[in-house]
């Protein structure tokens, strides 16, 4: 019988994985400060279209969702920083995917539903760990 069954999937950081993860958040800090700039935009156009009993609400309705963007961007800049310290070859979480495990009678049920590992290294599959435990993982 087969049984589905989820495996970790880890990112080793190369000096390619790390280059490439800063570049993604710039980008979406750029994003995040278009959004800001399309917000206010709206913001002026739209409090000169409305009468003065609804400006108020509509300012706080925009500034709400640029406070969202700044957040965000924060967070990017907090990940930045946080990128820039973790030394290479380290092991970064990256989800988890199902996989197929077959089963058999007699088979050892604690070893069959430790937690399998997908060691991804430059865009390749480096190593597959097969039922690590979470003892194990503290280890790592």
């Amino acid at each position: 019988m087969r049984i589905i069954k989820k495996a970790q999937i880890k990112q080793i950081l190369t000096p390619q994985r790390k280059q490439y993860l800063l570049s993604e958040l710039n980008r979406q800090v750029e994003r995040y400060e278009r959004e800001i700039e399309q917000l206010r935009f709206q913001m002026q156009k739209q409090l000169k279209a409305v009468q003065d009993s609804r400006r108020i609400k509509t300012k706080e309705r925009f500034e709400k969702e640029i406070h969202k963007r700044l957040e965000k961007i924060r967070a990017a800049d907090f990940q930045k920083s946080q990128l820039e310290q973790i030394p290479l070859e380290t092991e970064m979480p990256d989800g988890t995917v199902d996989t197929l495990c077959l089963v058999e009678e007699g088979d050892d049920w604690e070893n069959i539903m430790q937690e399998d590992e997908i060691i991804i290294k430059n865009g390749k599959v480096h190593e597959i760990r097969k039922g690590r435990s979470e003892d194990d993982n503290e280890l790592v």
